[in-house]
């Protein structure tokens, strides 16, 4: 298989299979259920803490190299940049003022609702022009999209990325700065330096070693990456603040990316299976309201075990419901998932 389909069928693969685990750390259920639930609370720490706190950073990585991996930074490219900017806007910006919105007036308007109201968590967001603006602005009630905002900052500083990418040991440099600001937990003012370092990290891979990240391991060394990756993984449930732990955390990314090489990609994905943005900006609502639907149906069993029925399957469970979403507004109004989904079609 050449090399660019197989990038792009893993790209989508993994996206989408990371999209799951996004749902999987947003199906925390742990405070509805008494304080004696150590399976269930194991169970959620290990999937949606431990390996669920490095999806994100996978994703920066994602966007940081599909951002920069058709730019030389060594001539001009200015109108290449551009030109990305621009599409960036229609993939990213109005997405994310559409579901800040979105998500802004459900929660003023829906908790409000008779019955209905008791599904939502957190209760109805008080009406003020305030809370508005930053409703839409900046995710103050639609709070998966966090990632989305940063996303947007770091692509919009193209310019002076491309100017350190220019540079590639002042780009090393940089890194290793991050990465220390990382390790002694070091606050930066708007980003933070792990979501720097992940996606100036994504960028150096896709203009100085792009092959690292574009081929395919063998299946050996792939068994290899997933086995230490599960190692530093169980090291970080046990350990999460150490700072070997931490260490992990900033390379753990790399070997999640390497180790889905296990898989052959060799049939093209589905049409679902590209649709991982979608996924991720519509997921939050049908899993919290799936979620208290499965604690008032097992009210009745033990809570350690209700607990872990209810995590495994509100997921599941919302990404069906999910799809069903994409399909309806896929064949009936297309128009309208290609404005929500920024073009993903």
């Amino acid at each position: 298989m050449k090399q660019n389909l197989y990038f792009s069928r893993k790209n989508t693969c993994v996206s989408f299979i990371l999209s799951i685990f996004v749902l999987y750390i947003h199906a925390n259920n742990l405070n509805y259920y008494a304080e004696n639930i150590v399976l269930s609370k194991t169970i959620e720490t290990f999937i949606g803490g431990r390996i669920g706190d490095i999806i994100v950073p996978t994703f920066f990585m994602i966007s940081g190299f599909l951002f920069y991996r058709n730019i030389n930074v060594q001539s001009n490219c200015k109108e290449i940049i551009s030109s990305k900017l621009k599409k960036r806007f229609h993939s990213l910006v109005i997405p994310y003022l559409f579901w800040n919105t979105f998500g802004t007036f459900f929660y003023m308007v829906i908790p409000r609702v008779p019955k209905i109201g008791t599904m939502i968590s957190g209760g109805a967001a008080s009406v003020t022009l305030s809370n508005m603006f930053e409703g839409i602005f900046h995710f103050k009630y639609y709070f998966p999209l966090w990632y989305l905002f940063y996303l947007i900052i770091l692509v919009y500083i193209a310019p002076i990325l491309v100017w350190l990418l220019k540079n590639k040991k002042m780009c090393v440099v940089v890194l290793s700065l991050l990465a220390m600001g990382y390790l002694v937990k070091f606050e930066l003012p708007i980003l933070s330096c792990g979501s720097l370092f992940f996606y100036i990290l994504g960028a150096y891979l896709a203009v100085y070693n792009k092959e690292f990240w574009m081929k395919k391991e063998e299946d050996s060394r792939a068994f290899v990456y997933l086995c230490l990756l599960f190692l530093m993984t169980f090291f970080r449930f046990f350990y999460i603040e150490n700072i070997v732990g931490r260490l992990f955390y900033l390379i753990s990314p790399v070997f999640l990316w390497k180790s889905f090489d296990v898989l052959s990609y060799k049939t093209k994905p589905s049409e679902f299976m590209g649709q991982s943005f979608f996924i991720y900006c519509a997921h939050i609502i049908p899993l919290t309201m799936i979620n208290k639907i499965f604690v008032k149906l097992f009210d009745k069993m033990p809570s350690d075990f209700s607990a872990v029925i209810s995590y495994m399957m509100s997921p599941l469970c919302a990404l069906a419901l999910l799809f069903v979403i994409y399909w309806l507004l896929v064949t009936y109004c297309k128009k309208i998932y290609i404005l929500v989904s920024g073009g993903r079609i």
